[in-house]
């Protein structure tokens, strides 16, 4: 099952994504080499492509639960950049990267 993953940056996260983004990518790429969870990940940036305003992820896993253990252990979240992050069920239908159509 796909779930999609949405952090939203709080106030303080410029400074705190600079202070943990190699914690954080050494985290994705243990997640990349170890498990087949993530689909695609990246961050979420300002209307001009500047600055990240957040973080997307899409993920394949058994359930809910497993999708929060995965959120929780990343050090973006324990460091508090995202202020809120929803994850909601995701269906992929449409597009290159499920084959075109698939209704």
């Amino acid at each position: 099952m796909y779930f999609a993953i949405i952090g939203h940056d709080g106030p303080d996260a410029a400074v705190l994504r600079e202070q943990f983004l190699s914690d954080h990518l050494a985290y994705i790429d243990h997640v990349l080499d170890s498990d087949d969870l993530i689909r695609v990940a990246g961050p979420l940036r300002e209307s001009d492509g500047g600055s990240a305003t957040g973080s997307l992820l899409v993920v394949e896993a058994e359930d809910e639960s497993r999708v929060r253990e995965f959120v929780h252990a990343d050090p973006y979240y324990r460091a508090g950049v995202w202020s809120q992050v929803l994850i909601t069920p995701f269906s992929a239908v449409a597009g290159s990267w499920v084959g075109g159509r698939n209704w």
